[in-house]
């Protein structure tokens, strides 16, 4: 992944974790990072929440234009479950990171594994 994209995570994590605590006073939060294939990273933090009508802040506007920046989509609200509040945002992986895709298989290799070739 791009340096890009591992700040975007960062704040997400750093971002979904506050406003858990600050908002919520949840005693408990799961957070979720995912790879789908070989192409998008999604990830998630959710937390127990009375469900409330909430304000999209700076906190979440600045990650909603952070996943957009990215191509990636972002999402705040109350999910499926009774009284869970979920932050979730994808994007598409870049080159640039550990991950890339071997052309021949579709297989993510490992660069950093990979051995040097002998000069």
């Amino acid at each position: 992944m791009t340096d890009e994209q591992n700040t975007t995570l960062y704040r997400f994590i750093q971002e979904g974790l506050t406003n858990a605590m600050r908002h919520a006073y949840a005693k408990q939060i799961s957070v979720h990072l995912t790879v789908i294939g070989t192409h998008t990273y999604m990830a998630s933090v959710e937390n127990d929440a009375l469900p409330t009508t909430y304000k999209e802040g700076f906190g979440l506007s600045q990650l909603r234009n952070r996943f957009e920046h990215l191509d990636g989509h972002f999402s705040a609200g109350f999910g499926f479950k009774d009284n869970t509040f979920v932050l979730k945002g994808t994007f598409p992986i870049r080159k640039g990171g550990v991950y890339e895709n071997d052309l021949s298989s579709g297989r993510p290799i490992n660069r950093a594994a990979r051995p040097k070739d002998d000069d």
